[in-house]
Parts: C-alpha cells; structure tokens; sequence
C-alpha cells in the first residue's frame, strides 16, 4: 500500500513537470515507563557501604587479666561519637516487568543504587562502636535512589526511596519503610544485605589477653585495640594500647532487593 501511494505520488508530480521530495518515515521513540500497577522487580544486589567516622571498639578494663600490667590498664576510649554517616554504591541483576498500563518493558537490572544518610535524621551521637553495627541504624534514617535497566529501548524511570530504616537481620541488614517516588511509587520494597563471614568475625572478635600480647599471637581484624606488652626476664613490666584501624566500610554480596506496586 504504502509503495502504491510513493508511485502515484511520483507519476502525478512528473506529469505536472514537478518535483516531489520524500520524507523518511519517523522511527518510534523510546518511551520512559514510570512502573506503576502491576510492576514488579526481583533482584540480587552487590553494594558497598562507606563509614564516617570508622567503626572502633575501646578498651575494656580487665583487672582479673592473668598479666599484672595489662590488668592495670584503664577504661580507654578509641571510638568516635556519633552519628555515622553513611554512602552506599552499589548494582543489581534483575527479572520482573515495569509497566504503566500502556508500555511494558522488562527489568534486567540496576545499573546503579545508591544509599546515603538523610542530613535531617543522621541518628543517634552515642560511640560509633562496631559493637554498635549489630544494633542497626538506630534512629538515624536512609535515602535510596535507584536507576533500572531496561531491557528493550524503553527507558524506565528512577525510584527514590526516602527515610528507610535499617534494622539487624541475623548478621545482615534490613532496609524497610520509607516512601518511593517514581516507578513503583506507593509500592513496597524489601532489601536485604547478608553479612560476610569477616565482617562477622571482625564484629565479634573479642579483645587481646595479656597472654596473647606476651606470645605475640593476636591481630586486630580492624574493631579491636591491640596490646604491647615490654618484657623483661620473662615478666612484662609495661603494657600499652594501640587504637584499632576501624571498621570504614560493608563489603555486601548476593543481597536481595524486591520490588512491587
């Protein structure tokens, strides 16, 4: 049909001695979604999480340590005071439809998630503890941008989380609540971080022993201060404290991020 109409276009312009000019037919543009009813999003998610300041255990007086001069030693304060303020960067793989009840396209992902701590709640000011990490965010609250990836030329607009709270999830971490704007306004989110198995082990790894300092057997994994110990004849006669590195950021993998509205 289409040809049958440039031809006789054609015919009818020569007979008049003319010209015709052809325009080329407009290819279809890229539509951006806002996923509404009927979206969804299952996701696994990899992030990073920066710290500031770093996470830092304080010595813990132990009068009844087996090493007279490391038993003497004080209460000692190596933790910051609060709030932690947090920035998180991190990516996804997905499956799940976004759609706005006339376009569709499917999710294949997260090409970028982003989580930083809202300025107007940045929690509590107590000691920013590693100790304190497995209690959750407290009463500080998150902000949450994420950017789909589409999986056809559809663009499909960015969500925005506002004041999430984290809370403890075994040795994870949990972010619920808040309110989503643009896709999957209004709708609800699940997002979970499993803990690796050396942010387990640096949480909970307890502090040095005197005898640990005399045998030079113990290593801060980063929450813990570590001793030194002076010995002479076989005693120590002095012991001294070094603050720990701290705890600067959560390394997360296979997380898991859900979507629907």
């Amino acid at each position: 049909m289409f040809k049958s109409i440039v031809r006789s276009a054609v015919v009818a312009s020569l007979a008049a001695g003319g010209m015709i000019a052809l325009s080329a037919v407009p290819a279809s543009a890229a539509t951006t979604i806002v996923a509404g009813s009927g979206s969804t999003a299952t996701c696994t998610t990899n992030a990073t999480a920066k710290l500031t300041p770093a996470l830092k255990n304080d010595w813990t007086a132990s009068p009844g340590d087996s090493v007279p001069v490391v038993a003497a030693l004080p209460d000692t304060q190596f933790a910051s005071d609060g709030p932690v303020l947090t920035s998180a960067k991190g990516t996804a793989t997905c499956t799940g439809t976004a759609t706005d009840g006339v376009n569709t396209a499917p999710i294949l992902g997260i090409k970028k998630l982003t989580v930083v701590t809202d300025p107007a709640h940045e929690g509590t000011t107590e000691e920013a503890t590693c100790a304190s990490l497995l209690a959750g965010g407290g009463t500080a609250l998150f902000d949450t941008t994420i950017e789909w990836t589409s999986g056809n030329a559809d663009k499909i607009a960015n969500t925005t989380i506002t004041d999430s709270s984290l809370v403890p999830d075994g040795f994870g971490f949990e972010f619920t609540g808040g309110t989503a704007t643009g896709s999957f306004a209004g709708g609800t989110f699940t997002s979970v971080s499993p803990a690796s198995s050396a942010l387990v082990a640096e949480i909970l790894q307890p502090q040095e022993t005197g005898a640990q300092a005399e045998a030079n057997s113990y290593t801060s994994l980063g929450c813990q201060p570590s001793l030194k110990v002076k010995v002479k004849n076989g005693v120590a006669t002095s012991a001294t404290l070094k603050a720990p590195k701290g705890l600067k950021e959560v390394v997360t993998t296979d997380g898991s991020l859900d979507a629907s509205s």
